[in-house]
């Protein structure tokens, strides 16, 4: 198949180049080309859009997407372990003194259960 070809025809002015190039479509053919590709890109914006409502519907409206593969999600955190964490490293950083650091992991952990009540 030949695409593209100089020779005497050319020379003369020839209109062979645009139908051996793939031109010579009519205006309407073209718009209508056009118009079915974005009909076509319309359907499947709309589909993913009904597979994600029906995928958010059937997991009760968790997450769909929760990390990358092979990430685990966060374990919730306790607010007394996060708490003594925070002060631990406060301690070990110099920002609070021992005395302050036992009054307050003390106020952090409650009551002692083990010590009796006064």
């Amino acid at each position: 198949m030949i695409l593209f070809r100089i020779g005497p025809d050319m020379d003369k002015g020839s209109t062979n180049v645009r139908n051996h190039m793939g031109g010579g479509g009519s205006a309407l053919g073209m718009m209508l080309h056009g118009l079915v590709s974005l009909a076509i890109l319309a359907a499947l914006i709309v589909a993913a859009i009904i597979i994600v409502k029906k995928l958010k519907k059937r997991s009760g409206g968790a997450p769909l997407f929760t990390g990358f593969v092979g990430q685990q999600a966060a374990a919730p955190v306790d607010p007394q372990v996060e708490g003594l964490r925070i002060l631990n490293e406060r301690l070990a950083k110099g920002e609070i003194e021992i005395d302050d650091y036992y009054q307050r992991r003390s106020a952090l952990q409650g009551p002692d259960p083990q010590k009796p009540a006064e």
